[in-house]
């Protein structure tokens, strides 16, 4: 026989080349003498054994057994577990087909790296328990399957600085499941898109899916998108096309796996080539979609660069995530044009969307403020209420006011006598004035000492027409508007209102913490000199947009943990959370853009907060400007009042969803800062109209949304419920088997400090066998050093990795406590493909049979034992028949066929199933139940 050289392992199957009726047998031990080799053979039937030669052997597996790779090179990695389909010879080279479990790969490999394996059912059937089949090492191994799997279907243990939500999981696990990946990703706005799309990348990778990810994004996001990715999911690797690497070599491409992009950068015609020849993408994903835009004009179609990109960019990849809060807008050709991007194969039913709306339902998921609940079952948002402050002016302020629109009317009309260019900066200038004044006098007071200070200081000397008088006595006008301006400084009353809020608010609890949002510095800085005259030194923390992610970080940090306000400016309150420890807001200024309040208020009306959130906003009616953007509120306030009815019942919880989805669609800003807003009857005419084609527009998006897939408290229950206690459970217990020691806990009780033992510290590489762990996600431990065990903790990787391990045990186990009156157990590994054989889902599931009719999936039961189990086995040996237990094994095979077949889809077809483990309970409860 020519066998090369390779030597059977131990128990690797076998048969007499000359006596093929002794039945099979398994190499027990291999001897070398004087290069000669001989193995002892275990042979079943004979009861024998027998020591042979190798040229007394041949291959003795049969289709269906499980096996085990043991490499004949010690530095080669083993294939794992998995199932024999075929055996072949080629001449006188044997080898056998092997399906492994794990990869899914099917490989054929020589017989004699084989090593044969119990499988469960036989190990079940047999009733043959070994020295680590018991109740502790079952729990711990199904544990271990049911942790991956977790982590596989939802991202749950992705390195998250929160706990993701059941709306986010929900998602995730739907859009993994449908076999399909490919959606527009339609979320309220606040829920957490990005999270959603960071747990399911981290799930695509871990099925080992996708290798390279494309997020496009406008250019003001795409810091905040890889800091997301970076602090929340410890997904370095992302980079920013055009910040973080350039592109010089179409052939240096391969070297950029995980790609941020600038829509606006790569649709110019300088980058375009060169994104075009990026290579094959695993994922693309969209952010604000409902800016690539292709409209149509009878049979013709015009679409902006943006779209011309995305049609470009679906060439290179077959997964798509488009991101928009508001992917309608009422404008239904611009809706169509972005479903057909996800799915170009249904342009013929897409136009025929407004008689099968229901379509939408595999290509939109769809989560709403009014549904989502958090871990325990609760809703998310406990409700905000929102305070109009109105600042009555003083004589002074009201003369200053008459002296702006004077100076802002004489500048506006400069602007429209100027020409394009010339009258576009004026007309900003002019714009920009309105919005200081609107914030505060040392706002204001700057500005204008800046422009009069130029005028001075360029005089006609000057090419620069910017410094040069914009109309005839605007230096007389400046001193003016500078000097009352600096009287009104001395008593300013809006001033006045907001200290009065804080000394109300402070007055019932001392340490209660406030957020105050100003859009600009100067104004920020005066608000932090007059709170500090009253409340004294380091209370204020300060965030603006020129402080770096992590001035920002320790900003709300020093907030959070010591100071008693926090003001932030526009730009340094993106991506901000300061809801678990501040549920009072204070808008200083009111943005023109109302898409800003809401994402300031989102700052604290989101998960984690356990207050009512309150938000005061402040306004000044004597005010031109003032009045408009407190006509623009409360307009939409009642709108959204309204369409908080249904069927006559007001809903509060929709107002949230409402409001954010209405914002976005409000275009005010052009109206605002047009030199016509000055004009308060047509302006006010502009605003009324404006909101309500938003409404109507509205109205059209959510009647089409309402058929998009979307979470659903009860779809959550299907898979086996897990949470951090099961993690801790699992990590706990093996750092018991392992000799991993506690030796301190601190932070209260959230950080553990552990010795481990010298060969685990080896194997893991690490310098100290001393080590902190933390099962909380606090981005503060993990500055400190402290290492989260999440999936990418290499000490939780390697014990799952050793729990898993058939020479672990649990495979089989007498249980003796009540689990749901059941009176047997297994669990397994399920799996699917798609139509070209790639595995696209696997699910952990364990089914409990209470009697012969009776079989359920997925107990919560099961999940609290899990948790609870403490004992191994006082009982090691069960006597039940046969025939029964071949009863019982038909019926849970039957129902993992069934489970298949169940959630197959024309993306998903059935692969495979692997068992992890089976026991016999028997709790007392049961000790007289029969089953027939």
């Amino acid at each position: 026989m020519n066998n090369f050289g390779l030597v059977p392992c131990k128990m690797c199957c076998v048969k007499l080349i000359h006596k093929p009726e002794n039945g099979f047998g398994f190499v027990l031990k291999v001897e070398v003498d004087k290069e000669e080799i001989s193995f002892q053979v275990f042979f079943p039937k004979l009861n024998q054994k027998v020591w042979l030669k190798p040229t007394d052997l041949s291959c003795g597996f049969s289709i269906g057994m499980v096996v085990k790779n043991i490499p004949s090179v010690i530095t080669r990695k083993s294939l794992g577990v998995g199932k024999v389909l075929r055996i072949r010879k080629i001449e006188d080279i044997e080898q056998v087909l092997v399906d492994f479990f794990d990869s899914g790969k099917k490989v054929w490999l020589p017989y004699q790296v084989l090593a044969f394996t119990r499988d469960i059912d036989e190990k079940f059937y047999n009733q043959v328990l070994e020295d680590k089949d018991n109740t502790k090492y079952f729990a711990i191994r199904n544990l271990a399957y049911a942790l991956e799997l977790w982590h596989q279907n939802t991202g749950g243990l992705s390195h998250l600085d929160i706990e993701p939500l059941p709306h986010q999981i929900h998602l995730v696990h739907h859009i993994l499941n449908s076999g399909n990946y490919n959606w527009l990703i339609a979320d309220d706005v606040g829920l957490g898109k990005t999270i959603e799309v960071g747990l399911l990348i981290s799930a695509l990778m871990a099925r080992e899916i996708v290798h390279r990810v494309l997020v496009v994004t406008p250019a003001s996001l795409t810091n905040q998108w890889r800091d997301e990715l970076k602090y929340r999911f410890n997904m370095n690797h992302f980079e920013i096309y055009g910040s973080d690497f350039n592109i010089f070599d179409l052939t240096h491409w391969d070297k950029h796996n995980f790609v941020i992009a600038s829509i606006d950068v790569i649709k110019n015609d300088k980058h375009l080539y060169k994104i075009q020849n990026s290579g094959y993408w695993d994922l693309i994903v969209f952010d604000e979609a409902h800016k690539l835009t292709r409209v149509r004009f009878g049979d013709q179609y015009k679409a902006t660069e943006r779209f011309r990109l995305a049609v470009q960019l679906r060439k290179l990849t077959n997964f798509i995530l488009l991101l928009s809060a508001t992917p309608h807008q009422g404008k239904h050709d611009k809706f169509i044009a972005l479903l057909e991007l996800i799915r170009p194969d249904l342009k013929k039913q897409l136009l025929k969307l407004n008689d099968h709306p229901e379509i939408v339902k595999d290509l939109i998921f769809r989560n709403s403020k009014s549904e989502v609940i958090d871990l325990n079952g609760n809703f998310i948002f406990k409700g905000k209420e929102t305070f109009r402050i109105t600042v009555m002016l003083s004589e002074k302020e009201k003369k200053f006011e008459e002296y702006l629109k004077s100076y802002l009317k004489k500048g506006y009309k400069a602007s429209e006598l100027s020409g394009n260019t010339y009258g576009q900066a004026i007309g900003f200038v002019m714009t920009t004035f309105r919005k200081l004044a609107a914030s505060s006098y040392p706002a204001i007071i700057s500005a204008l000492d800046k422009r009069l200070k130029k005028l001075i200081e360029n005089g006609s000397n000057t090419n620069n027409k910017m410094f040069k008088l914009f109309f005839k006595d605007e230096t007389d006008e400046l001193y003016n508007l500078i000097s009352i301006a600096e009287e009104c400084l001395y008593n300013d009353s809006k001033l006045h209102n907001f200290m009065t809020i804080l000394e109300n608010i402070t007055k019932n609890n001392p340490d209660e913490k406030i957020v105050v949002f100003t859009e600009y510095k100067a104004t920020q800085n005066y608000l932090k000199s007059k709170i500090e005259e009253i409340f004294g030194k380091d209370t204020v923390s300060l965030i603006h947009g020129s402080m770096n992610i992590n001035d920002r970080i320790k900003a709300i940090d020093d907030f959070e943990e010591n100071n008693r306000f926090l003001i932030s400016t526009e730009a340094g309150g993106e991506g901000i959370n300061l809801q678990r420890k501040c549920h009072i807001m204070i808008n200083y200024d009111l943005p023109w853009n109302p898409m800003r309040l809401v994402q300031r208020i989102g700052r604290l009306y989101r998960y984690g907060q356990k207050k009512v959130v309150k938000v005061f906003n402040i306004t000044t009616s004597d005010t031109i400007d003032g009045y408009l953007t407190d006509l623009l509120y409360s307009r939409i306030e009642q709108i959204v009042k309204d369409m908080s009815i249904v069927n006559n019942d007001y809903k509060p919880g929709l107002e949230a969803e409402i409001v954010g989805e209405l914002c976005e669609l409000v275009e005010i800003t052009d109206i605002l800062e047009s030199s016509e807003s000055l004009n308060r009857a047509k302006t006010e005419e502009d605003i009324v109209y404006t909101l309500q084609k938003a409404r109507e527009a509205l109205e059209k998006q959510r009647d089409i949304l309402v058929h998009a897939s979307s979470f659903s408290a009860k779809d959550t229950t299907e898979g086996l419920s897990l949470n951090v206690k099961h993690l801790e459970k699992f990590c706990f217990d093996m750092f018991q088997l392992l000799d991993i020691e506690i030796t301190k806990v601190t932070h209260n009780n959230s950080v553990y400090e552990l010795k481990l033992p010298d060969e685990l510290k080896e194997e893991l590489g690490f310098q100290s066998k001393n080590i902190r762990v933390s099962f909380i996600k606090d981005p503060k431990f993990i500055r400190k050093g402290i290492l989260l065990m999440d999936i990418n903790n290499p000490l939780l990787r390697i014990l799952l990795e050793k729990a898993k391990a058939p020479k672990f045990g649990g495979q089989l186990a007498i249980i003796q406590e009540d689990i749901d009156g059941a009176r047997f157990i297994k669990s397994s590994i399920l799996r699917w493909q798609d139509e070209q054989g790639r595995r696209i889902k696997q699910e952990y599931n364990v089914w409990l049979l209470k009697d012969l009719n009776n079989v359920e999936h997925n107990s919560s039961t099961f999940s609290d034992w899990l948790l609870e189990n403490e004992s191994l086995n006082e009982v090691n040996k069960v006597n039940f028949e046969k025939k029964l237990i071949k009863n019982v094994i038909d019926i849970f095979n039957k129902k993992i066929e069934e489970r298949l077949a169940a959630l197959s889809s024309k993306n998903l077809f059935p692969e495979s199933f692997e068992n992890i483990s089976a026991g016999y309970i028997l709790n007392l409860s049961n000790k007289n139940s029969i089953l027939k």
